[in-house]
């Protein structure tokens, strides 16, 4: 499963954005958002060989959001059920403003099928083209 994980509004600005995926105590992601608003990564679901039998594979996976200050506080901003999808980029757009109960919102996207059939390589630190042999 591919996703992104990207933080706007009034408090986007400082701190760091975790990000638990399931019961793992230890942040899977993490954004620095003084350096940016965007965090990706790629997993494998809980039951890998029932996505790869299943072209149209869902998976409901609890996401945990918590940010951190350099002062040491942190908050938590809620668990999350996110239904991810084979061959699909998921999403997640954490709004940080100011406003409604917990001043926190989210919206999930689909952002379209992953690409097939393609490759990167990185070599010395550059991006390489890859041609890739399909059967």
């Amino acid at each position: 499963m591919a996703l992104s994980f990207f933080a706007k509004g009034d408090y986007a600005e400082n701190g760091t954005l975790e990000i638990i995926m399931g019961n793992d105590p230890k942040p899977h992601l993490t954004l620095n958002l003084a350096e940016g608003n965007e965090v990706s990564g790629i997993f494998s679901f809980d039951n890998v060989r029932a996505a790869w039998l299943d072209e149209n594979y869902t998976e409901t996976i609890s996401v945990s959001l918590r940010i951190a200050y350099s002062d040491g506080t942190s908050a938590p901003l809620g668990t999350h059920n996110i239904t991810f999808k084979r061959n699909i980029t998921t999403v997640v757009n954490v709004d940080l403003s100011v406003g409604g109960d917990s001043g926190v919102g989210f919206v999930v996207t689909e952002s379209g099928e992953m690409p097939e059939d393609s490759e990167v390589t990185i070599k010395d630190g550059e991006i390489v083209d890859t041609e890739i042999e399909t059967k």
